[in-house]
C-alpha cells in the first residue's frame, strides 16, 4: 500500500514539512477505507495519529474536487471545546498552505466569526454536538451544510456513554436528509471492548470497517501500598519521589477536591513545579496549566477527567492513579496519556489507601496489562432526547408528518426499535405542553418551539449547588453538589464540610438547600462531586470476589506472580481475608453471598458492582417497608449494602428478604421511584421535556411533582434513565440465577460485632457519601472505641505532685497508681492544657485561686474520684472531646457493657459539637 497513491500530491509536500515523513500502519488502512468511500471506525491508542487518518484522506479529496465551491466540505465533531483548541493549532496551519479553510465553531464563538462564517463557510468545521443542532436549523448555516461529505466524530466512546451521543446520531439522520450527496462517517476512538458497536451506533447499522490497531498497546502499571494504615502522609511523599523521578508526571484522582487538597500538599513540597487542573478552574487557568506541561515548566499536574481525553500536553512520562480508579476503561485513557506516542509502552502506577483499595486496584491493573476492558453500553429510546429532535424536525421543515419523523429518528441506532405508537405519545406530550402543536398525525410549531429547541440542546444536566445552612447559628456555611445531595442525603444523614461534621435536619430540593447541625466527627463521611465517584463495574467486583477466595486456598507467591505485585501485598491482603474467616467463619466472594445482622443493622456482601448493590440497596428498603413495615436506610459500594431499619430482625427474617428478590425485581419501577435520586433525575428529565426551564426554582414539592407526572413519558424516561446510568438491574437477575441454581451460596450469620470487611466499608478514608442515622451503635462503635483507645491523657497525681506522665488509653494495664508514693488519687488532664498543671501545683502551695482556678482543680478531683472507681473505663470516657467529669459520671454509672460505653461517649461527644459555641458563655 503506498502512501502516494492515497493522498493529494500538494498535501504530501505540505504534511512532509510539518513532519508528517511517514504514516503508520493504522493511518495506511484508514486512508485506503476513506479514499473507497465507506464508513470506518478508527480504534487505537493515544499517540497514533488518529486526527490525521481522518483528516488528511478528507483534505486530499477537497484538493481533488477544488476549493471553489460554497459551502462546509467536512464536519469534525468532539465533545470537548478543549480538543477543538488542539485540533484547531495542529491542523489549521497546514490547511492554510493548501487553501483549506478550517474553522471552530462553539458556544463561545464571538458573533462576528458566526456571521463571517454563515457567509463565508470555512471547507472544514470542527464543532461540539450542541452547536451541530444549531446548525441544523439555522438558515444560512444550513444551506452550507448541503455540501457535506465527511462527518468525523472524535472521542466516540465517550459520546455513546450519554446522551449527547443519543442526540448526535439522530442529528446525522437529519444531516443526511440535509445533505445533497452521501455522508461519510468517520468515528475516532480509544481502545474499546467493542468496536463493531461502535460502528453500528455511529452509522446507524450502514456498511462500515473497523480499523482498530494491531497488537494493542503495552501498559505497565505497578501498585503501590505504603504501610498497614495507608497514611496520607507516606502515600504523598511517594508522589514526591516518583514526580521527582520522572521528567513530567499526570498525577489522576476520582475527586475534584481530593485533586485541591493533594496538589496543595505536594505544591508546598515541590514548590510552583506542581499544578491543578479540573474542570471547575476557569478556562484561561486550565489553559495555562496545559500550556506549562506542554512546554516543561510544569514536573506535575494533579488533575481528574479533565485531562483524560485527547488534550494535548505534550510529553508525559509516567502517570500515577491516586487511589483505585475503580474501573479498567479509565485506567487505561488515564495511564495512556503516558509515552504518548506509537509504539510507546504506557507506564504508570496505582497508589493504593487501604486493603479493599489495594485488592481493587490490583485486579484492575491486571485487568488493563492484558486489555481486559469494560463494555459500553447506551440508552435506547430515550424519550427526552427524542422530543427535542423532534422539535428540531418542526424547526427545519416548519412541519413534518409522525411518519416521516418515524423514519428519520428509527434509522439512528439506537431508536432501531422505537414503537410508532412510542413516537406518539411523546408528540402528545409535545402538544398538551406547547412545545409543537400535533393536528391530524403532523407536527406544527407550537409556541414554545423555538425557546424549547435552544434552551435544551444541551443535554448534559445544570450542576445545581445546594447551600448548606447551620440552623443553630442561622448562617450558610457552604455548597454541596446537587447530585450528591439527591443520591445520598436524607433527613439524619451525615457528610463533612470544610473540615467540620453535618447532622441533616431537612433537605429542600425545591429551595435546593440542606439544612444541618454540627455533628460528631467520627460518624461521617466526604461528600463527593458530581459524576466523580465512579461506579466499579461487575466483571472488576466478581474477580475481587474471587481474588478474596483464592487467597484463601492458593499461596501468595503463585497469586503474586499471577498478578505481577510484590509477595508482601499479597500476603497483607491475606491476612485481610483470613481475619475477616475468623470473625463470621466465611469470607464473602464471587460465590458466596454473606448476609450479617446485628440488633438495628444489617450487611450485605455481595461482589456485584456497585450500580447492582446501588440497586440491591433500594429492593431492600422497598421490600423491609412494604413486608415488615419497617422503615430503612441504606449504603452501598461495589461490594456490600449496609441496611439500618427502625427495628431489628431476625435471621430469617433477613433470609426471607434475600429469597425473595426475584420477586422483588418486578417492582423495580415502584422501588425506585420511592428514592430521592428519582426525584433528582425526574427534575433533570423535567429539564430537557421543557416542564422546567433551565436554571428556574422548582415552585412546587418535588413529590408533588412525581405525582402530578405519573404514567406520563416523562415519568416512563426518568426511570430508565436512572435504571440504565444508576443501576445495574441485569447483575442482580444474575445474581437470583446463581443462588436459584446453587452457583452462589447464601450465608446468613448472627454476628455481636461486624466483621473486618464491614468495618472497612466504614472507615475508607476518601469514602465520598454518608453514614445512616441508626446504624452507629453497631457499625461506628469499632471505629471509635479504637480512636478512644489511641487517644492520649495526661495522669498526675493529686496526691504528692510529683509525677505526671502521659499515656495512651489502650496500652494502660491493671490499676492506675502514682510510682513515687502509691496513690490511687491520679487524675486524667488534657496533655496539651499545660495551665491546668501549674493550677495544681498553684493549689498544692496553698496560693489563692480564681474562680475559674477553683473550677479546674475540682475537675482534676472528680477525674481522679473516677479513675479511681472505675480505672481504664473513666480513661475511655475522658479521652471523649468535650466529655468532661459530670458527663464521663453519667455515662460509667449508666452503661453495662463495653459497646454501649462508646455509644455514650460518642453521643456525649456529638452533644459537645453542637453546643460548644455557648459553654465559654
Amino acid at each position: 500500500m503506498q502512501r502516494r497513491a492515497l493522498l493529494h500530491p500538494k498535501l504530501l509536500e505540505v504534511a512532509e514539512r510539518y513532519g508528517y515523513t511517514s504514516f503508520n500502519d493504522v493511518q495506511l488502512r484508514a486512508f485506503d477505507a476513506l479514499s473507497r468511500g465507506v464508513h470506518v471506525v478508527i480504534v487505537a491508542p493515544t499517540g497514533y495519529g488518529k486526527t490525521e487518518a481522518a483528516l488528511f484522506p478528507i483534505m486530499s479529496s477537497i484538493l481533488e474536487e477544488g476549493l471553489e465551491e460554497w459551502g462546509i466540505k467536512a464536519l469534525y465533531v468532539t465533545p470537548l471545546r478543549a480538543l477543538n483548541r488542539d485540533i484547531l493549532v495542529r491542523m489549521k496551519e497546514l490547511a492554510a498552505e493548501l487553501g483549506i479553510r478550517l474553522e471552530v465553531r462553539h458556544g463561545d464563538t464571538p458573533q462576528s466569526a458566526r456571521r463571517r462564517m454563515a457567509l463565508s463557510p470555512p471547507h472544514i468545521l470542527i464543532t461540539t454536538p450542541e452547536t451541530l443542532q444549531f446548525l441544523l436549523v439555522g438558515s444560512r448555516l444550513r444551506e452550507a451544510l448541503r455540501s457535506v461529505r465527511w462527518v468525523v466524530v472524535d472521542e466516540l466512546h465517550e459520546l455513546m456513554q450519554s446522551k449527547r451521543g443519543l442526540q448526535l446520531t439522530i442529528a446525522l439522520e437529519r444531516l443526511e436528509e440535509i445533505a445533497e450527496g452521501r455522508v461519510q462517517r468517520i468515528g475516532l476512538s480509544a481502545t474499546i471492548s467493542k468496536p463493531f458497536l461502535a460502528g453500528m451506533f455511529l452509522t446507524g447499522g450502514r456498511r462500515f470497517e473497523v480499523v482498530e490497531a494491531r497488537g494493542g498497546r503495552r501498559y505497565e502499571v505497578d501498585v503501590l501500598y505504603l504501610a498497614s494504615e495507608g497514611e496520607a502522609g507516606d502515600r504523598v511523599i511517594k508522589l514526591v519521589e516518583l514526580i521527582e523521578g520522572h521528567r513530567s508526571t499526570l498525577v489522576f484522582t476520582n475527586t475534584r477536591d481530593t485533586a485541591e487538597a493533594l496538589g496543595s500538599r505536594l505544591r508546598r513540597l515541590c514548590g510552583d513545579a506542581v499544578a491543578v487542573h479540573h474542570g471547575s478552574l476557569s478556562r484561561e487557568e486550565r489553559l495555562r496549566v496545559e500550556r506549562g506541561l506542554k512546554e516543561g515548566r510544569l514536573k506535575a499536574v494533579v488533575a481528574t477527567s479533565s485531562l483524560e481525553l485527547g488534550i494535548d500536553v505534550g510529553h508525559v512520562d509516567y502517570v500515577v492513579q491516586y487511589m483505585s480508579p475503580r474501573q479498567v476503561n479509565r485506567l487505561v485513557q488515564r495511564v495512556g496519556r503516558s509515552s504518548h506516542f506509537m509504539g510507546g509502552v504506557a507506564r504508570g502506577c496505582i497508589v493504593a489507601a487501604d486493603l479493599d483499595d489495594l485488592m481493587e486496584s490490583i485486579v484492575i491493573a491486571r485487568r488493563a496489562e492484558r486489555g481486559d476492558l469494560e463494555d459500553l453500553g447506551f440508552e435506547e429510546n430515550a424519550y427526552d432526547v427524542l422530543a427535542h429532535q423532534l422539535v428540531g424536525l418542526v424547526l427545519e421543515y416548519g412541519k413534518i408528518s409522525l411518519e416521516k419523523a418515524h423514519g428519520i429518528v428509527t434509522r439512528a441506532y439506537p431508536y432501531r426499535g422505537l414503537r410508532f405508537s412510542e413516537l406518539i405519545r411523546v408528540a402528545e406530550f409535545l402538544d398538551q405542553t406547547r412545545l409543537a402543536r400535533l393536528r391530524g398525525g403532523v407536527l406544527y410549531r407550537g409556541p414554545r418551539s423555538i425557546e424549547y429547541y435552544y434552551e435544551s440542546a444541551s443535554t448534559i444536566p445544570d450542576v445545581e449547588v445546594f447551600e448548606v445552612f447551620d440552623l443553630a447559628q442561622r448562617r450558610r456555611v457552604g455548597v454541596l453538589d446537587g447530585d450528591f445531595v439527591a443520591s445520598s442525603l436524607a433527613e439524619g444523614s451525615k457528610f463533612i464540610l470544610g473540615g467540620r461534621v453535618w447532622d441533616v435536619v431537612r433537605v429542600s430540593l425545591e429551595e435546593e438547600r440542606v439544612y444541618v447541625a454540627p455533628s460528631a466527627e467520627a460518624e461521617a463521611a466526604i461528600p463527593a462531586w458530581t459524576g466523580e465517584d465512579l461506579p466499579v463495574p461487575y466483571k472488576v467486583a466478581r474477580e475481587v470476589g474471587a481474588l478474596r477466595r483464592r487467597l484463601l486456598s492458593e499461596p501468595t507467591a503463585r497469586l503474586a506472580a499471577e498478578y505481577g505485585v510484590d509477595e508482601g501485598l499479597m500476603r497483607e491482603l491475606k491476612e485481610y481475608v483470613e481475619s475477616q474467616a475468623e470473625a463470621i467463619g466465611v469470607v464473602p466472594s464471587d460465590v458466596d453471598v454473606v448476609v450479617e445482622v446485628g440488633r438495628r443493622a444489617f450487611i450485605v456482601h455481595a461482589c456485584i458492582g456497585t450500580r447492582a448493590n446501588s440497586l440491591l440497596g433500594v429492593l431492600l428498603s422497598h421490600a423491609l417497608a412494604k413486608l415488615y413495615g419497617v422503615s430503612s436506610k441504606y449504603y452501598f459500594d461495589a461490594y456490600r449494602v449496609a441496611v439500618a431499619t427502625s427495628r431489628g430482625l431476625t435471621t430469617r427474617e433477613v433470609r426471607s428478604l434475600m429469597e425473595r428478590l426475584e420477586e422483588l425485581i418486578g417492582e423495580v419501577g415502584e422501588a425506585v421511584k420511592g428514592s430521592n435520586a428519582y426525584l433528582w433525575k425526574l427534575l433533570h428529565v423535567c429539564q430537557r421535556m421543557g416542564i422546567i426551564r433551565r436554571g428556574a426554582k422548582l415552585k412546587v414539592p418535588a413529590r408533588k411533582l412525581a405525582e402530578a407526572l405519573e404514567g406520563t413519558v416523562v415519568e416512563e424516561e426518568a426511570v430508565r434513565e436512572l435504571l440504565h446510568t444508576r443501576f445495574d438491574i441485569a447483575a442482580i437477575e444474575r445474581l437470583v440465577r446463581d443462588l436459584k441454581r446453587g452457583r452462589v451460596r447464601l450465608h446468613v450469620v448472627r454476628v455481636s460485632e461486624f466483621s473486618p470487611m464491614a468495618r472497612s466499608m466504614f472507615e475508607k478514608p476518601y469514602r465520598a457519601g454518608l453514614l445512616i442515622k441508626g446504624v452507629e451503635p453497631l457499625l461506628v462503635v469499632e471505629a471509635v472505641r479504637r480512636r478512644l483507645e489511641r487517644s492520649k491523657l495526661l495522669l498526675v497525681c493529686l496526691h504528692c505532685l510529683k509525677w505526671n506522665r502521659v499515656i495512651v488509653v489502650g496500652d494502660l494495664e491493671g490499676e492506675v497508681r502514682c510510682p513515687l508514693c502509691g496513690s490511687r488519687v491520679v487524675a486524667a488532664l488534657n496533655p496539651w492544657d499545660e495551665e491546668a498543671l501549674k493550677v495544681l501545683r498553684k493549689w498544692r502551695r496553698g496560693e489563692r485561686l480564681t474562680r475559674e482556678e477553683r473550677r479546674v482543680v475540682k475537675a482534676a478531683q472528680q477525674s481522679a474520684i473516677l479513675v479511681m472507681s472505675y480505672g481504664k473505663k473513666a480513661l475511655l470516657c475522658l479521652a471523649g472531646r468535650g466529655v468532661g467529669p459530670a458527663a464521663a459520671t453519667r455515662i460509667l454509672s449508666s452503661c453495662r457493657s463495653y459497646e454501649e460505653l462508646v455509644r455514650e461517649v460518642a453521643k456525649a461527644e456529638a452533644n459537645y459539637a453542637r453546643t460548644r459555641e455557648y459553654w465559654d458563655s
